[in-house]
């Protein structure tokens, strides 16, 4: 299959509804496998694939909305002096029904935008049977809403934001082998994030217009969590990791990530 047709492949599967955004996600993993996956000694890049989820509903400064999305991309790793490892993603999120309210006005709409991620990991010890290890990640989400359309009283509204959600967070943990191609691991630290978001209601009948903005800026500092699985075998690797990442020092709600990649082996 060409690059091309896998192209627009995943252009399709990026038109669905927000309920298959995680069936998105599991789609670009069997892409993977009919993609090539460039490979040295130390470096590999692969397809990945995210699904994010607030458990419940973000409420800032009156402004609430049920956070969702849904990431597919390319990652790189780099692994030197046998214990460092660096990791880099860029992807496309989009999520297609995303819903916020604030001063009795509720919109819904379609957000999309880029995600970014860089990483640093070092192994302070590693054995047969296990390794403990320390990472840093710094996460930005640059997400726009350009369309949304709501009602307030009875009365049609449109509406747009730029929303920008970074964190950086520092873990450590424990990775535990077993047997030879399988392997778990858990984590948690601290994670550093910030939330800034522009948003612009407009309102138009005849010569009537009316505009309204919101603007938020936010920062918290919680715990996050991780737990994750590896399997190695000669003709493919798979991994998958489960986070949570906290916002209780600002927002009664966290935020659950499912992220997955694989490599296939020619």
């Amino acid at each position: 299959m060409s690059v091309q047709n896998r192209f627009k492949k995943i252009k399709r599967i990026m038109n669905m509804n927000s309920s298959s955004i995680l069936l998105s996600c599991l789609a670009i993993l069997i892409l993977g496998i009919c993609g090539q996956t460039a490979q040295a000694d130390n470096l590999k890049v692969l397809p990945f694939a995210l699904f994010e989820r607030s458990g419940k509903s973000l409420i800032v400064d009156g402004v609430s909305t049920k956070y969702a999305l849904g990431v597919l991309g390319v990652r790189a790793d780099l692994t030197f002096q046998e214990r460092w490892h660096l990791s880099g993603k860029l992807g496309y999120g989009q999520s297609n029904n995303q819903t916020v309210e604030f001063s009795g006005a509720v919109f819904e709409g379609q957000v999309k935008g880029m995600y970014l991620q860089g990483g640093a990991q070092y192994n302070f010890l590693e054995t047969p049977k296990y390794d403990l290890f320390g990472l840093l990640n710094f996460i930005n989400r640059d997400l726009q809403a350009s369309d949304m359309k709501g009602t307030r009283n009875g009365l049609a509204l449109t509406g747009s934001s730029n929303t920008k959600f970074n964190s950086k967070d520092l873990t450590f943990g424990t990775r535990h082998k077993i047997g030879r191609d399988f392997a778990v691991s858990f984590s948690g630290g601290i994670s550093q994030w910030h939330l800034k978001s522009e948003a612009i209601a407009n309102y138009s009948s005849g010569r009537i217009t009316a505009t309204a903005t919101k603007n938020i800026y936010t920062t918290g500092q919680d715990p996050i969590y991780k737990i994750g699985m590896s399997m190695k075998k000669l003709s493919h690797n798979f991994n998958i990791e489960l986070s949570q990442r906290l916002l209780s020092s600002q927002i009664s709600s966290n935020i659950t990530t499912v992220r997955m990649d694989y490599q296939f082996k020619f």
